[in-house]
């Protein structure tokens, strides 16, 4: 092999080994520059909650308000009914949705919730590249299912009250709850009651006037109704025994009327 041959073999094999060593440079620069903005994304994606409530700064997607009528009593049958709705009810939420448990309590600030949490991420739905499983388990259960749980059993147990104003206490709840929230935020509510309304001359025990959708347009109703646009509304329909003339589809059709003239839908009828 003469002289420039291997002067050719030698600076060939010099280039090779300096565009290896740039291929390499890049791929360690590049792996830098990736774990570093993954740790930023983790960073950013791992929103700071409120310390109180568990909301994010941001507005939930979904709203739910539970309204539980406290003024009449419950029977330990349809409590535990109630109490394997509310079961069902947290299915229902994802991590982010706001929950609000309001009394219809005569006595008290019906304006005021009992309860206002929104729902952290379970363990399960904590990664353990990002989090800690165990911490976030105990928070879910320590702060959202055992405050909400607790309080709806000791709402269905308070004692019965001398009038019902069942409709007052929609209106507010629906300010209170969902007045603040943007048009994007799903809203739900859902009232736990018999629906027998007794407050302010209005009685849906007076059998020689029972409720008729046609009374929402008198003066008696004019500053009882709430915007509940973009509202779905669950009736949880405790039933009084003996009551059958009172309460049936009349008077659900009064309650479908009632929601619908605020704007609102009715959708479910739990029995």
């Amino acid at each position: 092999m003469s002289r420039r041959d291997r002067d050719r073999r030698s600076k060939r094999r010099k280039k090779d080994s300096q565009l290896i060593y740039i291929i390499l440079t890049g791929v360690f620069v590049f792996s830098i520059f990736g774990m570093v903005g993954g740790s930023v994304y983790l960073r950013q994606s791992q929103e700071t909650l409120d310390e109180v409530t568990l909301c994010p700064a941001r507005a939930p997607e979904q709203a739910y308000v539970v309204l539980v009528d406290v003024s009449s009593s419950i029977n330990p049958v349809q409590q535990q009914s109630i109490l394997n709705q509310v079961e069902k009810l947290k299915s229902r939420l994802r991590a982010g949705d706001k929950l609000m448990l309001y009394a219809l309590e005569p006595t008290s600030d019906l304006l005021k919730p009992r309860l206002t949490v929104c729902r952290p991420k379970s363990g399960q739905e904590v990664s353990s590249l990002t989090g800690d499983q165990n911490s976030a388990g105990q928070l879910f259960k320590d702060r959202f299912e055992t405050p909400f749980e607790d309080m709806a059993r000791d709402l269905l147990e308070a004692k019965p009250a001398q009038s019902s104003p069942i409709i007052r206490g929609v209106q507010a709840a629906v300010v209170s709850g969902f007045g603040a929230l943007p048009d994007t935020t799903g809203k739900h509510l859902i009232v736990v009651s018999d629906m027998l309304e007794y407050d302010g001359g209005r009685s849906h025990y007076d059998d020689s006037n029972p409720p008729d959708a046609t009374d929402l347009d008198g003066p008696g109703y004019a500053s009882l109704f709430a915007d509940m646009r973009g509202v779905d509304v669950e009736v949880w329909y405790v039933q009084r025994q003996g009551d059958g003339k009172h309460q049936g589809m009349a008077h659900v059709k009064f309650w479908e009327a009632l929601f619908a003239k605020s704007g609102g839908a009715l959708v479910r009828v739990y029995k």
